[in-house]
């Protein structure tokens, strides 16, 4: 008899695990997360100086906001590399055509859904960003 194989879901990044983490327990004057799935920091300073070395590797914020961006986040507002920013993601977004698509309020769990972009995403989006 033939066994039915089911479809394992791969489980998240260690990055989205570290953030979700990060944006539960860390002081939302520093970090957070609102229900249209954005990751706001208001505290870019206190964040690289006293929080990211207790997820991550490094405590560096340029590398953060790499990591943001390979999984799809890009700024929507705040200028300046210390400056509060605003970060949102359109993979979180759908238009209801999806089964199963969801609208907001965005669980922050949301997150654990979202995957890394590819090489070739990253470079048609660079080609796209130049011939404007």
């Amino acid at each position: 008899m033939a066994e039915k194989k089911t479809k394992r879901r791969p489980s998240p990044a260690s990055f989205l695990l570290k953030l979700r983490e990060l944006l539960l327990s860390e002081d939302p004057n520093v970090i957070s997360w609102d229900e249209l799935g954005r990751i706001t920091i208001s505290d870019p300073g206190r964040l690289s100086g006293e929080v990211l070395m207790n997820y991550f590797r490094h405590s560096n914020f340029s590398s953060f906001q790499r990591q943001l961006n390979y999984f799809g986040y890009y700024k929507i507002s705040g200028k300046g590399k210390l400056e509060k920013c605003v970060y949102t993601n359109n993979a979180l977004r759908h238009d209801g055509d999806e089964p199963g698509a969801t609208k907001p309020p965005y669980p922050i769990d949301a997150l654990l859904r979202l995957k890394r972009k590819s090489s070739r995403e990253g470079q048609a989006a660079a080609a796209a960003t130049a011939a404007k």
